[in-house]
Parts: structure tokens; C-alpha cells; sequence
């Protein structure tokens, strides 16, 4: 801790900063809890520095400080992450929280999230190695990569171990990234029946192989089930063309019969096919979790109203 202490400063051109030292060392040791807060205990010079008797830094000092908190890349449980990593960690544990709050409060669609990753100079896969906390395993956050220009629908799954802390003395191999076993595309998946609609429609097309087959099925089911009138009410699934002369994947809802009305939601199959279907079908996984969410609290608020007077909205 006296080590991470002389690093809790900028480039030694401020005072001591206490904060900071905090969430250095709140990784490596129970003396610092969940909120940042250094156990009552500990007395610390206005330097931050724990002295016992006439103790004065010294070139031991300075030595951990370097291997300890200078180096690259000794951090997580297996040694081989950096303060970027443990940052980026604690990054998309803020953010996951912080879209689960909002959906605890709104009926609204819960929006996504753009991160240039590739200007924050994160990587997702190191970052799981390092170890980040979503709310348990199987959890998953989900976001748009804007790196360069794209716009790639990505994922990060939960790594941290059940003991909470890491750091790059543990010894304990980092929990490798989980995700649901099940999926649309598996017949056990709820959203099966309508996955295999749009499988049925574009083999039988025949101008696609089995994988871009799979890919617009995933891409198909993805853009209905952000749709709820048609998501709802998939009657079945027809290749038409689009009025640019593309191919379009069209889902449509009947759910008053051929009388109708009918609704119907198409895609650009040229792309669609070149999407990877697990892109898809994690999308699919995250607006069940937010429908689930909205209905959750919808029956909240369905249950609290009467006895508040009245229907309530929440924004």
C-alpha cells in the first residue's frame, strides 16, 4: 500500500491524492471497501505513507512501487493484464449497472451503448481475462463497436471470480467468459418457432449456402423481436424484393387473420447474410432480458397503483 501510495499523484506534482489511492489499492486488499472508503484503522502521513517508528522511504520502497505498479502488464489472475485492462474492467461494470438501473425505472425501449473502443484503447478479451463483474455468471453486456468507422453489435461476457477480489497475486485461474447455452436456433429456445421460419425461407430460396442460411435467420429473428407488434405476432416469413431492386428478408404479422391489417418488417438480405449469426442471436438474448425487464415492471407498477390513487408512469 506504501507503494501504490507514492503513485497516487500526479507525476509528484500534486498533494497526495486520497481518492486516487484508494482505487489503486481497493483491487489488492480488504483495507479498502466497495465504495472506496480505507478502513478507520489506518493512520497515513500527509503523503499517504503507513510509518512504523522512524521508518523513512527507501530504495525498497521505490522498487515495489516500480514491479508493483509501474509494470505493463502484472495485473489479474494470471499476471498478464494492465492498469488499462483493470480500468476497462471497472468501466463496463459501471456501465452494465448503470443500463440495469434504467431499465428498472422506465417502460421505454433501454437504449444501447457506442464505445470506440478502438480510441479507448481497450480490448474486450483482455479485459474478461482481467476479470469484470456484470451481476453473475452467464451475464453479458452488450454494445455497439463505432471503432473505425463501424458499427458492430458486440458483447462482453461476466469473468469476475464468486471471491470478488483480483488482483496479480492471486493465484486462482480467471473465470473464463460464459454465455446462455441456449439460443434461438436451439429447439429447447422459446423463439425457436420463429427462428426456424426464417431458416425454412431463406434455404428454401436456394440462392444462400447453409451458413449465410443461418446468419439470416439469426439477422431476421433480431429485427422482429426488436419489432412488437410484428415480434409478437410472427405469422410467417417470405423473400420479396426491395424497392431498390435488393432482396429483402420480410417477416410478417397477421394477428387478426387474412382479413387483416398486416404488418411486416423486412431486411437487406445481401447484408443480413454476412453477419454472423451469434452477433444475432446475442442480440436476440439482449432484448428478451429488456422486454422481461419492462414487463417486470409493468406488473410493479400495475400492483402499486391502486394503492397510491392512481395509475403511475415511470420515465
Amino acid at each position: 500500500m506504501n507503494a501504490l501510495a507514492s503513485r497516487a499523484t500526479h507525476g509528484g506534482q500534486e498533494p497526495f491524492n486520497r481518492d486516487a489511492f484508494a482505487k489503486l489499492a481497493a483491487t489488492s486488499t480488504p483495507c479498502v471497501d466497495g465504495d472506496n472508503k480505507l478502513y478507520d484503522g489506518l493512520k497515513l502521513s500527509p503523503d499517504g505513507i503507513q510509518r512504523i517508528g522512524k521508518f523513512q522511504p527507501s530504495p525498497a520502497l521505490e522498487a515495489v512501487a516500480q514491479c508493483y505498479t509501474d509494470t505493463s502488464a502484472t495485473l489479474g489472475p494470471q499476471g498478464k493484464s494492465s492498469y488499462r485492462d483493470q480500468a476497462g474492467a471497472y468501466a463496463m461494470s459501471t456501465v452494465s449497472q448503470a443500463l440495469a438501473d434504467y431499465a428498472k425505472n422506465t417502460m421505454m425501449h433501454v437504449p444501447q451503448i457506442e464505445l470506440d473502443m478502438a480510441a479507448l484503447k481497450l480490448d474486450p478479451r483482455r479485459i474478461e481475462r482481467f476479470g469484470v463483474d456484470l451481476g453473475g455468471p452467464g451475464r453479458q453486456l452488450h454494445y455497439v463497436d463505432t471503432s473505425d468507422g463501424r458499427h458492430a453489435q458486440e458483447s462482453i461476457s461476466h469473468t469476475r471470480s464468486i471471491s470478488g477480489h483480483v488482483s496479480h497475486r492471486q493465484d486462482a485461474p480467471v473465470v473464463e467468459a460464459t454465455t446462455s447455452a441456449l439460443r434461438a436456433d436451439q429447439p429447447e429456445h422459446p423463439d425457436h418457432p420463429a427462428f426456424e421460419m426464417f431458416h425454412r425461407a431463406a434455404l428454401a430460396d436456394g440462392r444462400w449456402s447453409q451458413a449465410e442460411a443461418r446468419n439470416l435467420a439469426s439477422a431476421g429473428l433480431a429485427a422482429v423481436k426488436a419489432d412488437p407488434t410484428v415480434g409478437a405476432n410472427l405469422t410467417g416469413v417470405v423473400i420479396g424484393q426491395a424497392a431498390d431492386g435488393g432482396t429483402s428478408l420480410i417477416g410478417y404479422a397477421s394477428p387478426h387473420g387474412p382479413a387483416g391489417p398486416h404488418h411486416h418488417l423486412g431486411i437487406d438480405a445481401s447484408n443480413a447474410a454476412q453477419v454472423p449469426a451469434h452477433k444475432s442471436l446475442e442480440r436476440v438474448e439482449q432484448l428478451n432480458q429488456q422486454q422481461a425487464q419492462q414487463q417486470a415492471q409493468a406488473q410493479t407498477l400495475g400492483m402499486d397503483g391502486p394503492s397510491q390513487g392512481g395509475p403511475k408512469m415511470a420515465f
